[in-house]
Formats: C-alpha cells, sequence, structure tokens
C-alpha cells in the first residue's frame, strides 16, 4: 500500500512515467493498492480539473474516505 497526497495525485494524473509505471504494475499485483485520501483528491481536482478522473482510471487506486478513525469491529 502506498498514500499519495495532492502533489503525487497531480503528477499520476499529468503522466509522471514513474508514478504511471508503478500504478501499471500495482495493477497486476493483487492486493497492492495506492491509496489516496479524499481530500487530496479533491484539491487536485479543484487545482486541474480532469485529474480525479484520470487517476480513478488506474485499476490500483483507491480513494480513502473521509474518516478520521478506523472502526472498531463491534461498530455496526
Amino acid at each position: 500500500m502506498i498514500i499519495l497526497d495532492t502533489g503525487a495525485t497531480r503528477a499520476l494524473a499529468n503522466g509522471h512515467k514513474t508514478l504511471n509505471l508503478l500504478a501499471a504494475n500495482m495493477a497486476h499485483t493483487p492486493g497492492d493498492l495506492l491509496r489516496i485520501p479524499a481530500l487530496c483528491l479533491m484539491r487536485a481536482e479543484s487545482e486541474d480539473a480532469g485529474a480525479g478522473d484520470r487517476v480513478l482510471a488506474f485499476s490500483s487506486v483507491v480513494v480513502d474516505d473521509l474518516t478520521t478513525s478506523p472502526r472498531s469491529p463491534s461498530a455496526p
């Protein structure tokens, strides 16, 4: 698992060679994901229209939701 910040998200969206290779390679490895916090994705999209769509086109990219703490196993 790798977590991308806003700058890395924008770089991936704009075709950064190494990040694109990483995303493509991770797509072929079960369980490997590039995680982008939702607020970083929103910020990247606000700075570069369409960045979110370009990044989410990679099957290895997932968005972390806006929760700030993990749910306990007993939570509904």
